[in-house]
């Protein structure tokens, strides 16, 4: 069973933040899914993480993450994940620069039954806007 929710996390790194597949939500997410962040207040569910991945995928395009470390027990998935990405479309309030972005990030899955029923992210974001925003403004 472990070896199988390793799996489904890497399709979910690969198919979505990769290939940005955003169609294959439904097949990876449970129906109770969330995730959560230091910038959300509240737990968002799958239809709001799926809208989200398309914001960042058009505005970033070339957005890429790549699995830095890897660590699962049973149903806990813990990834250390380098993010990057080059901003061509305006995105929360930046204007689109060609600028680019690099970044570490945390994130645990929870897998139940086959599915990814949580997410818990831990990102540097404000130090990706900022250099987002610090290029921006030198325009």
């Amino acid at each position: 069973m472990s070896e199988d929710n390793n799996n489904l996390v890497r399709q979910f790194v690969r198919d979505i933040f990769i290939h940005h597949h955003t169609d294959c939500i439904d097949e990876m997410l449970s129906h109770d899914f969330t995730y959560s962040s230091e910038l959300i207040k509240e737990p968002k569910d799958r239809q709001w993480t799926q809208e989200i991945l398309q914001q960042i995928f058009i505005a970033f395009p070339d957005f890429n993450a790549k699995i830095e470390a890897f660590n699962s027990t049973d149903d806990i998935i813990t990834l250390k994940l380098l993010f990057s990405g080059t901003l061509r479309d305006d995105f929360m309030g930046i204007k689109a620069s060609g600028q680019s972005f690099s970044g570490y990030g945390v994130m645990i899955f929870k897998v139940m039954d086959n599915k990814i029923q949580q997410i818990q992210a831990k990102m540097n974001t404000t130090d990706f806007l900022s250099q987002l925003a610090q290029n921006n403004a030198a325009q």
